[in-house]
């Protein structure tokens, strides 16, 4: 059994061990003005799949083992359970024109420490034709 608990360290038990995890939280959405916000009118971009990418000294490497899907409202949580320096990216899950991301948070890298939340990691997504 493996659980997830949202305190100060945060923490995964898993098999009765606590191990210290990072959570990762945000929206991914169509960010229909350009203004990098997520903003009321806004659609969440739910046919895709968020995963952490671990910045190596020799190359990105995407782990999709730890992929998610956002839900309804564009909201996605990621749970990294080895510290390290991280990138979060995403793919479509379906066939879809091409698309850039930008906006506060997206192709920002971050260090996850033991026991550490990063929340509003947002994603905008543009559709370019």
């Amino acid at each position: 059994e493996v659980d997830v608990t949202l305190s100060n360290p945060l923490t995964l038990k898993d098999c009765g061990v606590e191990k210290p995890i990072t959570v990762v939280e945000g929206y991914i959405f169509v960010d229909s003005n350009k203004n990098g916000l997520f903003d009321n009118n806004e659609a969440p971009f739910k046919d895709v799949i968020v995963f952490p990418s671990k910045i190596e000294p020799s190359a990105e490497v995407p782990d999709e083992t730890m992929a998610v899907r956002p839900n309804e409202k564009g909201f996605f949580r990621i749970i990294i359970l080895k510290p390290g320096t991280y990138r979060i990216g995403f793919r479509s899950s379906i066939s879809t024109p091409v698309y850039s991301a930008y906006g506060k948070g997206t192709q920002q890298e971050f260090i996850a420490t033991d026991g550490q939340k990063i929340t509003n990691y947002n994603i905008a997504v543009r559709f370019e034709m």
